[in-house]
């Protein structure tokens, strides 16, 4: 959809994106302009529990279903956002992913690496 749906890295780093801005993401996400979105770096954005379930929410739908790496360090993402991302990796969602970056986050991302690992080895 549009000339972003072959766009395959988004390196979005560094642009105080929050929490509203996560929302636009995922809105962009769901009418299919990521498609075929394979790197989705949102490092150093002030991401918190709220904008990471509002992304993460939309893989429902089919988006983000080429995302293999999504680095997500420096935010603001606590053990509330990262268990409802750990439940989605675990459900079979994201199955493409094979990385999923969340150092220097308030939240253990200790449910995440597992989740990853777990749907790795099957």
């Amino acid at each position: 959809s549009g000339a972003l749906a072959s766009l395959v890295q988004l390196f979005l780093g560094g642009n105080q994106i929050r929490d509203a801005g996560m929302s636009a993401l995922a809105g962009a996400c769901v009418s299919g302009a990521l498609a075929s979105l394979e790197e989705l770096s949102l490092n150093m954005n002030r991401i918190g529990n709220v904008g990471i379930t509002t992304l993460v929410g939309t893989v429902s739908s089919g988006a983000l279903a080429s995302l293999e790496d999504l680095s997500l360090h420096c935010n603001q993402i606590g053990d509330t956002g990262i268990l409802f991302l750990a439940d989605t990796v675990s459900k079979g969602m994201l199955q493409r992913c094979r990385y999923i970056g969340l150092s220097v986050n308030p939240g253990n991302s200790a449910p995440v690496e597992k989740a990853l690992r777990e749907r790795i080895a099957i």
